[in-house]
């Protein structure tokens, strides 16, 4: 009974001690290393390029795009405000978000602009990456 008694006591107070030290401390989460356990190097992080799980699974947490996958399987806006089609349907209009960035832990921040989708957009058409010159896409 005494033995039962003191481990109670014990697995009480490891609780309440956890409890204390993991509550007490406001963070703003910076400083922070996010990481993967992964089963081999990517392919590649270009998005264009990759075709490995791994790739796809980093590419997925760093770039963004005009949709993404929502948690029902369905597209929904991501870095797209609004977008229109035209009524033929071959031309989409988007209108981006105004508050994202292209940054990264050396303080870099530049605001990311339509021209970004535009090079994207021309890069992926073009069967050799340094030819960048589709004319029926623009910004």
């Amino acid at each position: 009974m005494k033995k039962r008694t003191t481990i109670r006591i014990s697995a009480f107070l490891l609780c309440l001690c956890c409890a204390f030290f993991t509550s007490c401390k406001e963070d703003d989460g910076k400083g922070y290393v996010f990481g993967y356990d992964i089963s081999s190097n990517p392919g590649s992080l270009d998005p264009q390029y990759a075709s490995d799980r791994e790739s796809y699974l980093i590419i997925g947490s760093v770039f963004e795009g005009l949709f993404r996958i929502g948690a029902d399987g369905n597209a929904e806006k991501a870095m797209a405000e609004s977008y229109t089609v035209s009524d033929d349907g071959l031309t989409y209009s988007f209108k981006l978000k105004q508050d994202r960035y292209w940054t990264d832990v050396n303080g870099y921040n530049k605001k990311v602009t339509a021209a970004d989708f535009v090079f994207g957009f021309r890069r992926l058409s073009c069967r050799k990456p340094e030819r960048r010159r589709h004319r029926n896409i623009s910004a």
